[in-house]
């Protein structure tokens, strides 16, 4: 049994190397012209355009530019749902009841977030999202020099920094830089790898928020996730290792990264330039299809986000757990939606009442903390401050169903 498991994975990661190799010739969507175009403020598309302040901002190139992403998110929709579908057909036909996820209510009356650490993260989020697309048009470019080790698409000409990922996926273009381009390129992903480290997989990739997006409208939805066990963490695992593998490698082979990334999907096509698409379009739909019943999918196997979670053991983010606290009860494990088993299983250090628990896939979403309802049994520190701790009232509070709630007021 075992020699099968191993042979099957060996065929599998043969299979993505192969896909990864040949990615720019399983063309996804291609536009009579090739590379990059046009971009929101081309003189060429001034028979349909949206201004704002005398600028223009959409435009009709904008709108061809967009059109293979509405075909990712259209085909993605269909695969969800025919997924949805055919669940609630075989569960009629084998007599099993349907799941349902129950939405978790916020606040007192008007149910709404309470400020804290998601509503942080969210407003960080989407902030980000919006300065890594659309920031060098806001702001300029004088930040363009920097590395951002964090998916800021290179084939986006308008965004507020460089990418970091593009340098590391082509390792032979690295090799014949200048010095000042090898040492920004160095010197900001060490800078934000011991500052932040996988804090900003949770809070600045633009990635990281469309999964965290598609997670909240199945949740909207109630509908029901797939069935999270060791067994699926396992496969992520080793899929990252694969990733990484072609992810660093493939530039050495004549290969590119990008005809197999699916960011490239959606930080161009969103800033208006209208870039031909291979195999990273079929990527993106598995991203989106993948990370609304599991989320945070593509984050497990992101081998970028892996290369950045490496210097955890120096980074000023942690996350620690006080062992005297935890009652076990697995909660923390449940809710992290990277897998990471050791939150809960980890009992002994040199201080128990703070623990380092920190890995180099934690994303630092602050999901375990929020789930676990013991006080101060898990928490978040930066520069050994806390920024971030399990409560057992906020707990109470904030994971309360409205049917519980219901049957309290009743009694």
């Amino acid at each position: 049994m075992k020699k099968n498991k191993i042979l099957i994975a060996v065929l599998i990661a043969l299979m993505l190397a192969v896909l990864a190799y040949f990615a720019a010739d399983i063309p996804f969507y291609t536009y009579p012209e090739t590379g990059v175009t046009a971009s929101l403020q081309s003189e060429t598309d001034t028979e349909l355009t949206f201004s704002v302040a005398g600028n223009a901002v959409f435009s009709l190139g904008w709108f061809e530019a967009m059109m293979p992403f509405t075909i990712i998110v259209g085909l993605s929709l269909v695969c969800i749902l025919l997924d949805v579908l055919l669940r609630k057909r075989l569960y009629r036909k084998n007599n099993v009841p349907c799941a349902r996820t129950e939405r978790m209510k916020f606040g007192r009356k008007q149910n709404l977030p309470r400020f804290g650490f998601e509503m942080i993260r969210w407003s960080i989020m989407i902030l980000s999202f919006v300065l890594l697309i659309w920031g060098g048009k806001i702001l300029g470019t004088a930040l363009s020099s920097l590395q951002l080790p964090i998916l800021a698409c290179p084939y986006n000409e308008e965004q507020l920094t460089g990418a970091g990922c593009f340098l590391f996926s082509n390792l032979d273009m690295l090799a014949e830089s200048s010095v000042d381009e090898i040492l920004w390129f160095a010197g900001s992903f060490i800078v934000c790898a011991v500052l932040f480290g996988r804090l900003l997989c949770g809070f600045v990739c633009p990635l990281g928020f469309v999964q965290d997006v598609m997670h909240e409208l199945r949740q909207k939805l109630h509908t029901e996730g797939i069935p999270l066990n060791e067994k699926l963490y396992a496969g992520l695992r080793f899929a990252k290792w694969i990733m990484l593998l072609i992810f660093l490698g493939i530039g050495l082979i004549g290969g590119s990264f990008c005809d197999f990334c699916p960011a490239i999907t959606l930080s161009p096509a969103l800033a208006g330039f209208k870039t031909s698409l291979y195999f990273s379009g079929f990527m993106m739909v598995v991203v989106l299809v993948s990370g609304f019943f599991k989320r945070r999918c593509f984050c497990n196997i992101c081998p970028m986000g892996y290369l950045l979670g490496l210097p955890h053991k120096v980074s000023l983010v942690r996350l620690k757990k006080n062992a005297v606290a935890c009652t076990e009860c697995g909660a923390c494990y449940e809710a992290c939606p990277m897998g990471i088993k050791s939150i809960y299983t980890v009992r002994e250090g040199k201080n128990e009442l703070s623990i380092d628990v920190t890995t180099a896939d934690c994303i630092f979403c602050g999901e375990c903390i929020r789930r676990c309802p013991e006080d101060g049994a898990l928490f978040m520190t930066f520069a050994g401050k806390k920024i971030y701790t399990a409560s057992r009232m906020k707990f109470m509070r904030d994971y309360t169903t409205p049917r519980r709630k219901k049957a309290a007021e009743n009694e």
